[in-house]
């Protein structure tokens, strides 16, 4: 359990595939902030779009409802991003969904939900956006044909119960739906494209962005309305995290490869501020020997974490970063997380596989009885058997039980670019930067010191929607 210790202490193809002309600018002469564009723009857009997964998508498929053409970049071959590996759940105030269930909530619980769980590290301002237009863009996703389940859920660090779950698993469902109005909205989606630079005008205003595609062509695309950021975290860039927040360097991660952060660091040449960099969120789960992470501790209501005496030693419903702190209290003592099978059944599908394939390998158990499962894991039976007695509103009725080890990984970075309530990014002074917008992870003053769960993926489509409707709408 080292790794605790260490924490506490410390489509398509290229871009302008089949272009005649392409530029490539040394790297010597690049343009940043301090002046201009380059001496030659290649192709030309209104709004251009950096990443694909939902805050991209979003941002591409909300400018283009408003009139604009759009651009969309990613380097990586696919679409999707962290958003289509996550957990999926879309946290929003939905009273024809709620009221039903007895679920009684308000924009107003959901604001003061968000800034507690912050702990004075995010913005009032973007904090309360989230929370009124979370609704709309659920709505949103909804018209443009995402499906969700009827029920309204709590799920891990949540806080209460307002997550939807989609009908596909994870992100599944919001990529495909979003790619799809994309396409018929004829955004031009450029994979395995990587944007290098961001360039100002002497104005101040972006102009545009260098492309460099998979075979290391670069092409420079004006874009007369701005530039979208939407490329995630980087919680797959050891040597960033070192720098920017080395107590999480060492943990294992469950980003996709692209999260490197380097458009954010191109955003940040070009004059944009970065805050909150230090802050990442980290949840409990396997050790990915399998090469896939298990997690049984999706429900918070239907688990419980015990020690390796047995006993519970957290709230399970409490914040993500409460849960990760009493776990690194345990020091180098081993922990677990404990099911049964009624809360494995209910996982999505894909959760569900993984959850097997690490108990083939080995590294998750299940026994048809508390007691068999208290001699799995090694912890002793009379008190496994009395904890989960005591916890009788967690629900863990049903044989076969779960256990599943836990460890610490890094599951998102908290920190990056600083945004306005309309999605703009603003420089040293405050200032918004004419032209500039963010949106999704690589937004940094969205949640502070943690993010509640189920608050990821409407992020990521609430301040792409109003990105792209602000590019489109900007008056050049």
């Amino acid at each position: 359990m080292k790794k605790r210790t260490i924490l506490a202490g410390a489509a398509g193809a290229g871009i302008l595939a089949g272009a005649a002309v392409f530029f490539q600018r040394p790297r010597s002469g690049r343009v940043r902030y301090s002046g201009g564009y380059p001496d030659e723009w290649h192709r030309q857009t209104d709004v251009l779009v950096i990443g694909g997964g939902a805050a991209g998508l979003s941002a591409a498929l909300s400018a283009a409802e408003n009139g604009a053409r759009v651009t969309l970049v990613e380097q990586n071959p696919e679409l999707g991003g962290d958003s289509l590996i996550s957990g999926g759940y879309f946290n929003a105030v939905d009273p024809l969904r709620q009221a039903p269930l007895g679920i009684h909530d308000s924009v107003e619980l959901f604001r003061e939900q968000i800034l507690d769980s912050g702990g004075g590290r995010n913005s009032p301002e973007v904090a309360s956006v989230l929370a009124s237009e979370a609704g709309f863009s659920l709505d949103w996703l909804e018209r443009h044909g995402m499906r969700f389940m009827p029920q309204v859920v709590k799920i891990l660090g949540g806080g209460f119960a307002r997550s939807h779950k989609p009908l596909l698993p994870r992100g599944e469902g919001y990529i495909r739906v979003l790619s799809s109005e994309c396409r018929k909205k004829k955004v031009a989606i450029r994979l395995g494209s990587r944007a290098e630079e961001i360039y100002r005008d002497p104005s101040g205003t972006v102009t545009g962005a260098a492309v460099t595609d998979s075979d290391g062509r670069t092409a420079y695309i004006r874009a007369t309305r701005g530039v979208i950021v939407a490329t995630g975290g980087y919680g797959a860039n050891r040597q960033l995290l070192e720098r920017l927040a080395p107590r999480y360097a060492p943990l294992p991660h469950d980003s996709q490869m692209g999260a490197t952060g380097q458009a954010m660091l191109e955003a940040e040449a070009a004059g944009a501020r970065l805050v909150n960099t230090d802050l990442a969120e980290c949840v409990p789960g396997s050790l990915p020997q399998t090469g896939f992470f298990a997690r049984i501790d999706m429900d918070p209501e239907r688990m419980v974490m015990v020690d390796e005496s047995g006993k519970r030693f957290v709230d399970e419903t409490g914040y993500r970063s409460t849960i990760a702190q009493a776990i690194l209290g345990l020091g180098e003592g081993k922990c677990w997380s404990v099911a049964d099978s009624g809360a494995v059944a209910s996982f999505d599908e894909s959760i569900q596989k993984d959850i097997y394939r690490n108990y083939y390998a080995g590294a998750v158990f299940r026994a048809p009885t508390l007691d068999g499962l208290a001699r799995e894991i090694g912890v002793p039976a009379r008190a496994l058997v009395r904890t989960i007695r005591q916890a009788s509103n967690r629900r863990i009725q049903t044989p076969p039980f779960w256990a599943a080890p836990i460890h610490l990984h890094l599951h998102t970075t908290l920190g990056g670019l600083e945004i306005t309530g309309r999605a703009e990014c603003v420089d040293s002074d405050g200032t918004p930067i004419p032209g500039l917008w963010a949106a999704g992870e690589v937004a940094g003053n969205v949640h502070g010191v943690n993010r509640l769960g189920g608050n990821g993926i409407n992020t990521a489509v609430t301040f792409g929607r109003i990105a792209g409707r602000e590019a489109a709408k900007r008056i050049i």
